[in-house]
């Protein structure tokens, strides 16, 4: 199932209305609301906490450093070959202090929910790969599922957030970080080896099962 021009153009329509969003304070700071890159709908999405200045930029996740980190790792997981991945975050905005990146606010992520359910609407995974802890704790939080009409994948999983490994890499910790990547990458494998077809995926009402 793909979508049809129509429909993904009424999605690029109704998400360019965050470009002018200001229900946050990071309206301030950005230079542009960063929303979804890869297929449209998609088997399997990565989802980060925020954008980074690479990503604010160009308008797209996942293009930094730690993104092409992510691309390695992904062609590293076997059963990912041929599947339709996306990338999106939690936030739509690069998130600053005094010009330094930090971890976003529970405010600001609450203030991207509604946003982030369109995400996950348009794309229609059947499993969540988060990325790091605080995509991890925003998405198990039980509140954020009460949301209407919340979109639910069938799947959850967490994995270490690949700036990470290129932090231990820059600390001199390169074997450290090669056999936490591996291990995350043997994790990718078992969990989208259990996935069902993304088709068939979207069950409004079943409960959520998450891995770790």
């Amino acid at each position: 199932m793909r979508l049809s021009r129509s429909k993904l153009a009424s999605w690029n329509a109704y998400l360019r209305k965050y470009d002018k969003c200001k229900a946050c304070e990071l309206c301030e700071t950005r230079l542009h609301t960063v929303h979804l890159r890869g297929d449209i709908p998609a088997r399997v999405a990565f989802v980060g906490e925020a954008p980074g200045r690479d990503e604010d930029i160009m308008k797209e996740p996942f293009i930094g450093p730690a993104g092409q980190r992510l691309n390695e790792i992904i062609k590293d997981c076997v059963n990912l070959n041929g599947e339709r991945i996306a990338f999106l975050n939690i936030l739509a905005c690069v998130p600053l202090d005094e010009n330094q990146l930090r971890a976003p606010r529970s405010d600001e992520a609450s203030a991207c929910l509604s946003r982030l359910n369109k995400l996950l609407e348009i794309v229609q995974p059947a499993g969540l790969i988060t990325l790091g802890d605080v995509p991890k704790k925003f998405i198990k939080d039980t509140k954020f599922w009460e949301h209407k009409n919340m979109v639910r994948p069938r799947r959850i999983f967490n994995a270490p957030h690949p700036a990470r490994f290129l932090r231990l890499e820059g600390q001199g910790q390169p074997q450290i970080a090669r056999t936490l990547q591996e291990t995350m990458i043997n994790d990718i494998n078992e969990f989208v080896a259990r996935l069902p077809q993304y088709s068939r995926a979207i069950q409004q009402r079943r409960p959520l099962r998450h891995k770790k």
